[in-house]
């Protein structure tokens, strides 16, 4: 779309391949897109609309001022595994998603962003849905116990921390810092690491209960960690950046559920 007016500049449907073997009416979804370089960059799931599983998978690269197709790498259709939505970073594009050559793996991959040739690839041990985080030739992935840096050239490890923490959103990285989220018995625990070492700076703590069902980190700046609680009546807790501890909070009142029953 344009920016100045919103009018719409150009539009790309993927289309969808020969799917005799799976169920009619396949239709293809864009997720989020990523753009680097004047190219597009998005997963596609294709599959019934609004059904759970996708029948088929695909990335594309679509040109930014023209709309038309720059490349196009597929799943072998063995797989009912998404690719994850794309991060474009260091002339790379990074997702997770199903083995394109016809094996049953999932993998970490590295596409080059020019013509979608795969640069490197991992085996996937904790799957995501999320978006990857990238930073300084790193891209940070959580892991089933702690949490790992990879070089966004090779795919080698940099380093890897806290295996004795269960990860349980994907990392926010800012100016130098990780912030990852660990739930371990007897509650939450926030942890921010130096995203060039995986040393860790500090954490802090809350217990399990009915006030802390459930804490994420939701947004970094210069001086805050913004943490959110998921609850009825959602509320936010700022830390300080710099040593974890408590700054204030805010309860944000949810509207009521306006949904009627059966008249």
């Amino acid at each position: 779309m344009n920016v100045a007016d919103g009018a719409e500049r150009w539009s790309f449907d993927p289309t969808v391949p020969d799917l005799e073997y799976h169920d009619a009416g396949n239709t293809p979804e864009v997720q989020s897109p990523a753009v680097m370089d004047g190219t597009v960059y998005a997963s596609v799931r294709i599959g019934v609309y609004d059904a759970g599983d996708a029948q088929h998978t695909a990335l594309i690269a679509v040109d930014a001022e023209t709309g038309e197709k720059r490349w196009r790498v597929d799943s072998d259709g063995l797989s009912s595994g998404l690719f994850s939505p794309v991060v474009a970073a260091d002339g790379a594009i990074f997702t997770s998603g199903p083995d394109i050559d016809g094996g049953t793996k999932n993998w970490w991959y590295a596409f080059d962003g020019d013509d979608g040739t795969v640069r490197w690839r991992r085996p996937l041990k904790t799957d995501t849905k999320e978006t990857l985080p990238v930073a300084d030739g790193r891209l940070y992935l959580p892991r089933e116990k702690g949490v790992q840096a990879l070089d966004t050239a090779t795919g080698k490890t940099v380093w890897t921390a806290l295996p004795r923490v269960n990860t349980t959103s994907t990392p926010i990285v800012s100016d130098g810092t990780l912030f990852v989220t660990e739930e371990n018995p007897p509650g939450m625990t926030i942890i921010a690491l130096d995203a060039a070492t995986g040393d860790e700076y500090w954490r802090t703590a809350y217990p399990s209960s009915d006030d802390y069902p459930s804490l994420d980190v939701g947004a970094v700046d210069d001086e805050h960690v913004y943490i959110q609680i998921h609850k009825s009546d959602a509320d936010i807790i700022a830390l300080s950046r710099n040593d974890g501890s408590e700054r204030w909070r805010a309860s944000i009142p949810q509207p009521p559920n306006k949904t009627k029953g059966p008249s």
